[in-house]
């Protein structure tokens, strides 16, 4: 009994060690291939807050028409759901969206960070980078475009 209990100590005081130093977690690849959904709802949350942010100094009138063209841009790519990124091994991604023929791209990963970006992107169109914890992928477009809206990924 003490020996199970001093092995546990030693492999605890091992791993809170290994913690404050901050060795970083890494991710290995099973852990992004599959098929991921984008959460359509915080999805647009997040969209009417970085509108309304980004917007706020302007006459509403303006805001209100920026936000409806907006609006039917997200509902082009999101639909009533089932936008889709399908991670395949050796770091290629298929971007799937309602009514649209699926795009490929690729995805990297460094340590607990993914990036992931469309093979041909529009002129603006950002690439993504974030984290994957368990089953949610959450990542930030390029930051140096006027306007952000952060992707939730929920693994199918």
């Amino acid at each position: 009994m003490r020996r199970t209990g001093a092995l546990f100590a030693l492999v605890s005081a091992g791993l809170m060690t290994d913690a404050a130093r901050g060795v970083e977690e890494r991710r290995e690849e099973h852990d992004v291939v599959g098929v991921w959904d984008i959460d359509g709802e915080v999805f647009r949350i997040d969209f009417e807050r970085a509108i309304e942010n980004e917007y706020a100094g302007m006459p509403d009138v303006l805001r209100v028409h920026v936000k409806s063209e907006a609006e039917l841009k997200i509902e082009q790519m999101l639909g009533s759901g089932g936008a889709y990124a399908e991670f395949r091994p050796g770091g290629r991604v298929i971007f799937h969206s309602p009514g649209g023929a699926p795009s490929a791209g690729s995805w990297s990963l460094e340590g607990e960070r993914i990036r992931f970006e469309r093979e041909a992107r529009l002129d603006g169109e950002p690439g993504y980078d974030g984290t994957v914890e368990e089953d949610v992928m959450r990542v930030e477009p390029d930051p140096d475009l006027p306007l952000t809206v952060p992707l939730t990924l929920r693994r199918r």
